[in-house]
C-alpha cells in the first residue's frame, strides 16, 4: 500500500513539474513580442492636402497617453491629429470641419495651436471612417468660401510601421540582442514614425525608428518608405 502512495505522489509531482515547465515554455516571448512591447510611439496613417494657399496634415498616431522619453513605454492610445495652415486667421472667428472618409464623416471644430499659426483638431477614433479623402474647413466669418482639401494618402506605397521596425531591429540586432539577454533587460522605448523635412513640407518621406533610453541615448535609423533599406542611422552618444 506505501508503494502504491509513494508511486502515486510521484507521478503527481512529475505532472506538477512538466505543467509548469510547459506553461514556462508557453509564456516565453518572442523578440517580436518583446519588442512590440516596448512601441510607445506608432505611425499607423498621414494625409496631406493643399490648395494656393493653404495646407492640411493629418496624422494617426498609437502613443502613449501620457508621453515623456524615459525608456519605459507607457499605455497607448490612438489620436488623429489634424493640422490646418491658412492664409490668415482671426480670433474672432469659429472654424468648423469635416473630415470624410470613404466609409463616413466625422465634423467638429478647431483650435488656434499654441505654437504657430496653425488650427488644429483631435479626433479620438477616425478608424470607422475608412480611408481618407476629404477635408472642408469653415471660417464663421467667410462661410461661403470654404477651404476643401482633397487627401491624398503618403503611406499609400510605404511598407507597414510593424516592418518597418523589423527592418530597424535587423540593423541594430547585435545591440538590440544584447540588451534583451542582459541581465537588466532593455530599457528602451520604441518610436515608429513618417517623417519628413520640418522645414520643406514637400520633401521625401522616410520611416524613422529609434530605440530611446532617453532624450541623449538612442539608436535610430532612416529607412526607404518602400523598400525598408536603411539610408542613414546613428547611435548616441
Amino acid at each position: 500500500m506505501k508503494k502504491r502512495i509513494i508511486a502515486i505522489a510521484l507521478c503527481i509531482a512529475a505532472l506538477v513539474t512538466f505543467a509548469v515547465a510547459a506553461a514556462a515554455c508557453e509564456e516565453e516571448k518572442t523578440t517580436a513580442q518583446l519588442l512590440e512591447e516596448r512601441v510607445s510611439d506608432r505611425q499607423t496613417a498621414l494625409y496631406t492636402g493643399q490648395t494656393e494657399n493653404a495646407y492640411v496634415t493629418i496624422g494617426t498616431l498609437d502613443r502613449e497617453k501620457v508621453f515623456v522619453t524615459d525608456g519605459e513605454a507607457g499605455e497607448l492610445e490612438t489620436v488623429t491629429t489634424v493640422i490646418a495652415s491658412l492664409p490668415s486667421m482671426s480670433d474672432e472667428s469659429t472654424y468648423a470641419y469635416v473630415l470624410e472618409g470613404e466609409s463616413g464623416k466625422v465634423e467638429g471644430t478647431m483650435t488656434p495651436s499654441v505654437i504657430g499659426a496653425k488650427l488644429i483638431a483631435k479626433i479620438a477614433d477616425a478608424s470607422a471612417l475608412g480611408a481618407l479623402v476629404k477635408l472642408t474647413i469653415t471660417d464663421s466669418a467667410a462661410p461661403d468660401t470654404p477651404f476643401t482639401f482633397e487627401l491624398t494618402d503618403k503611406m499609400a506605397d510605404a511598407i507597414a510601421p510593424g516592418d518597418a521596425l523589423v527592418k530597424a531591429y535587423e540593423h541594430f540586432k547585435s545591440e538590440i540582442d544584447a540588451e534583451l539577454a542582459s541581465e537588466d533587460g532593455m530599457h528602451r522605448e520604441i518610436y515608429v514614425r513618417f517623417v519628413n523635412g520640418k522645414t520643406d513640407r514637400d520633401s521625401e518621406y522616410y520611416w524613422y525608428v529609434s530605440f530611446a533610453a532617453d532624450r541623449g541615448n538612442d539608436m535610430s535609423v532612416l529607412l526607404d518608405p518602400s523598400s525598408g533599406e536603411v539610408v542613414t542611422s546613428r547611435i548616441r552618444p
